[in-house]
């Protein structure tokens, strides 16, 4: 099997586990008549948040036989994303955010300051920390030996972020949560870190075999790291106005989006793929 098929194979799998994943969490809350939130402990909220992630590196270590190598770097990756991007960008998202504008009323999220925040300031903040991990870690070893590599490792990078936020959310009811709910919560979070990786992760492979000098590499690297932050912010965005429509909020309408979403990234970035690494292997 191609290395562009086992990382398409990888994110459809990545979809079909999180859907799993959330049908678990409704069975056992339905099958154990549980009307409320439940307490998970530290280690519970830890394997709540990273599960989703894990499910991803666990079927690319399964599948990816023809380099058996990286799979540490992988994991490393993943590890870098929860405990280097993750905690780096929350510290710039509260240092560059008034804490009014933070802790805004849900009816006022598309005001001009909430736009600006979460375009300018949150979705900077994410993309560029994992983007730094990614440029002075794996960017310049040899293991990025195909194009797809790169997404492969920015996917890494990124669901190592996304179980970080994962996490952030349930200590932030200090594990108080009802498991339905947290599922979902945390499926969309993974979904909307994964689709952004795709896009900036096909920039990172492009630059890397790409004949142009060091200046349009560099711009081809700038294009993926924006567009990533771009569809940050829309989702994020989009989110808000499709999952609370009114002061309430319904975390199934956010799932249903964040599925879709993830959905079209896939599909529109797998042909460049397809395209760059077969240029390369030309």
């Amino acid at each position: 099997m191609s290395r562009v098929r086992i990382a398409i194979a990888t994110e459809v799998m990545l979809l079909l586990g999180l859907v799993a994943f959330l049908a678990a969490a409704f069975l056992v809350e339905r099958g154990a008549g549980l009307e409320g939130a439940v307490k998970l402990g530290p280690v519970g909220q830890l394997a709540f948040a990273a599960l989703p992630a894990l499910l991803w590196l666990g079927y690319f270590r399964a599948q990816d036989s023809q380099e058996p190598e990286p799979r540490p770097l992988v994991f490393a990756l993943f590890l870098a994303g929860a405990l280097v991007a993750g905690p780096a960008a929350d510290l710039a998202v509260q240092l560059a955010l008034a804490p009014d504008v933070a802790a805004a009323p849900d009816f006022d999220r598309l005001s001009p300051e909430r736009l600006a925040a979460a375009f300018l300031v949150v979705a900077v903040a994410q993309e560029l920390a994992i983007y730094l991990v990614v440029r002075y870690s794996v960017y310049p070893m040899a293991e990025i030996a195909q194009p797809i590599d790169g997404l492969v490792y920015t996917s890494a990078v990124a669901l190592g972020f996304a179980a970080f936020r994962s996490h952030q959310y349930l200590g932030a009811l200090k594990g108080e949560v009802i498991l339905s709910v947290g599922a979902a919560r945390v499926v969309s979070f993974t979904l909307a870190h994964a689709s952004f990786a795709a896009v900036l992760g096909l920039a990172v492979g492009w630059a890397k075999f790409s004949p142009w000098g060091p200046v349009k590499r560099a711009l081809v690297l700038l294009g993926g790291l924006g567009g990533a932050i771009l569809l940050d912010g829309l989702f994020s965005v989009a989110e808000s106005a499709i999952a609370a429509p009114g002061l309430g909020f319904s975390p199934w309408r956010s799932v249903a989006f964040a599925f879709g979403f993830a959905v079209a990234v896939l599909i529109a970035i797998s042909l460049p793929l397809r395209k760059l690494t077969a240029r390369t292997a030309g």
